[in-house]
């Protein structure tokens, strides 16, 4: 267990579907959310097993999308992909074993992407030099953005 009763939210870190040998075989997603009850164990180098939530932010060359797969073994349950170009935010849940895009928002349209994982809907905002997201919670007024 990562840690118990308490949710456990990182800026980056290694994850692993292995113990040993892990640097054979691991993703480094820019944000991991581990909710209580997560069986992903802490190894210090890195985490066996997968977030509840993680984002990923779309860099030139990194085959984000092809990680999707990856993602889903380790039993991540929604994966939030920021691409810049084109901007693009696209929300992944694991259904039947599979990462499957259940939303996306691009500047400049009204539709917000739901999360079921986290209290929060995603959107991307048109503003200069680029767009914002804006992350809306779900249950009342409170907005933040990135």
């Amino acid at each position: 267990m990562l840690e118990d009763r308490r949710i456990t939210i990182l800026p980056g870190g290694n994850v692993s579907d292995r113990d040993e040998n892990w640097t054979k075989n691991f993703r480094c997603p820019d944000v991991q959310v581990y909710f209580p009850g997560n069986p992903a164990q802490d190894r210090g180098t890195h985490t066996l097993g997968g977030p509840d939530f993680a984002a990923e932010v779309v860099s030139p060359g990194d085959r984000s999308r092809k990680k999707l797969d990856f993602y889903a073994k380790v039993g991540v349950r929604e994966l939030l992909l920021i691409d810049r170009k084109p901007w693009r935010l696209e929300l992944y849940r694991l259904r039947d074993g599979r990462l499957e895009l259940v939303g996306s928002s691009e500047p400049g349209t009204t539709g917000a992407v739901p999360s079921k994982v986290l209290p929060l809907c995603f959107r991307l905002l048109a503003d200069s030099p680029r767009p914002r997201i804006e992350m809306k919670a779900q249950n009342d007024d409170r907005v933040w953005f990135a």
